[in-house]
């Protein structure tokens, strides 16, 4: 009778026996980096005149307000003009024209 009686005792939880050690929460995983916003990205269309003048096409970051847009877009494409336009050519002139379909 006690063998059966000892067989059917029901343990105790883990934080009530005797050298009990917590364990601990797992650690939260850390993200690598932030997403960053999309870059600008620039790419030529027409070229006429021997070179002389050239088309680009700026792809949007932001469609829903054309003001973000032109001054979002504004220090990547000063960038690419000093890298690809100003090394080659003293002078230049550019065109800022955005086209919007409502």
């Amino acid at each position: 009778m006690i063998q059966d009686y000892e067989e059917n005792i029901i343990a105790p939880p883990l934080e009530f026996r005797d050298n009990y050690k917590p364990i601990p929460k797992p650690r939260a995983i850390k993200s690598k980096r932030p997403i960053p916003p999309p870059r600008t990205k620039i790419t030529p269309i027409k070229q006429a005149l021997r070179d002389a003048v050239k088309t680009d096409k700026v792809d949007l970051k932001d469609k829903n307000d054309p003001l973000i847009q032109l001054q979002s877009t504004r220090h990547a494409i000063e960038y690419y003009f000093n890298k690809s336009y100003v090394e080659n050519n003293k002078n230049f002139k550019f065109y800022e024209s955005l086209r919007v379909t409502f």
